[in-house]
């Protein structure tokens, strides 16, 4: 699962300034999901209606609030606010990402960035032109989309580390309703700033 670091975009350690440096093109179209996280890393949850202006804003404020909180989650789709001592990305069973940049390249360790909130839990836009089922890992994944992707006109992969299932799609776009990051810096203040802008966590309708 140690793969799975490599798009996860940690922040080692909390401080009041930031660093702001870009991350390659295309790093911003990583994503994960089906993560899991342990029962005793959650510290607290909170209801917080999609509907309220800046959710995520708010979910990360209460998460500055509380006492030993180090990382929020909010999903647009259960409207929950959850918070978490330890960031989790490595319990995630999905990652998804361009061909290029390498998910190296977009794991750069920075600490207290702009660039370390991270999508989730996405619906994946375009077809589905290629799946194969022995793929070792999401590098591999990445490399045969970035070797062959352009045969299947594919743009993007999602790997299943438990499956070992290696996905391409037509669109690098997707729809997610979860975002994750650090209690700093603000997710306003980056949305404001020269990089470019986050995304927000969008509710689906089933």
């Amino acid at each position: 699962m140690k793969y799975l670091l490599s798009v996860a975009l940690l922040l080692p350690l909390l401080s009041a300034k930031f660093i702001a440096r870009d991350l390659p093109e295309n790093c911003q179209y990583f994503t994960v999901g089906r993560c899991d996280p342990s029962k005793d890393e959650v510290i607290e949850s909170y209801d917080i209606p999609n509907n309220v202006e800046n959710a995520v804003s708010l979910c990360q404020q209460v998460c500055q609030i509380q006492e030993g909180c180090n990382f929020f989650k909010y999903n647009s789709d259960t409207e929950k606010c959850d918070l978490f001592h330890y960031r989790y990305l490595d319990s995630c069973q999905l990652v998804g990402g361009t061909a290029s940049p390498t998910l190296d390249a977009c794991s750069q360790e920075l600490e207290n960035s702009c660039n370390s909130f991270v999508r989730e839990d996405c619906v994946y836009g375009g077809d589905m032109v290629f799946n194969k089922t022995s793929v070792t890992d999401s590098h591999s994944c990445q490399d045969l989309l970035a070797t062959v992707g352009f045969i299947y006109q594919a743009e993007y992969f999602v790997y299943d580390s438990q499956a070992h299932i290696c996905d391409f799609f037509t669109k690098k776009e997707s729809d997610c309703s979860t975002l994750s990051g650090p209690a700093l810096p603000d997710f306003d203040v980056c949305n404001e700033g020269p990089t470019s802008p986050q995304p927000t966590p969008t509710s689906r309708t089933v």
